[in-house]
């Protein structure tokens, strides 16, 4: 009788050594999660396909004249907030578009901004604006964060925006290889 407890004994402690029991499980904790892969970006996936924005920025003085101009193309995802800043003298300008992709080649482009401007009694003042924009692929829409400027006598912002898919790179039949 001893030598069938015996090898019972070592049956039950190999078999406990032999079978994988995560720790996790015995405690009622979730299992932790797998790292990422070599290669993906896990902190920004991108589900939906690429939104490109080209925003042509352009700040015109008093009388129309061309004070300063940016042209900047930027790629994000549909939902994700693109921002621009402009800062000048007595005005800061912080605008963030959102494109949200429609069918049939349309989609909606949100603009939510925050207009800080210093008043004549040193002061400052903060204006907020958001804006709901449908539109095509392609077509260019303007945005105006301080207004129109129908007056020559006052200095205005213009944000010339249009939104595509994005496409990548240019494919070229010799491309550069890098030194």
């Amino acid at each position: 009788m001893c030598r069938y407890r015996r090898n019972y004994a070592i049956s039950a402690v190999l078999l406990f050594f032999c079978v994988k029991i995560p720790l996790s499980a015995q405690a009622g904790r979730p299992p932790h999660p797998r790292p990422p892969r070599p290669g993906n970006d896990a902190a920004a996936p991108m589900p939906a396909r690429p939104i490109e924005l080209h925003m042509v920025t352009r700040v015109l003085e008093k009388g129309g004249v061309e004070a300063w101009n940016s042209d900047t193309y930027r790629v994000t995802a549909p939902g994700r907030p693109v921002g621009l800043k402009i800062v000048g003298e007595n005005v800061a300008v912080y605008v963030q578009f959102t494109p949200y992709p429609r069918r049939n080649r349309q989609g909606v482009l949100v603009a939510q901004g925050q207009i800080f401007t210093e008043t004549t009694e040193g002061g400052l003042q903060c204006r907020t604006m958001l804006q709901t924009v449908p539109l095509e692929y392609g077509e260019q829409v303007f945005f105006f964060p301080l207004g129109s400027g129908s007056s020559d006598d006052e200095a205005h912002i213009e944000i010339q925006i249009e939104m595509n898919h994005y496409e990548g790179l240019p494919v070229t039949d010799n491309p550069a290889l890098p030194q």
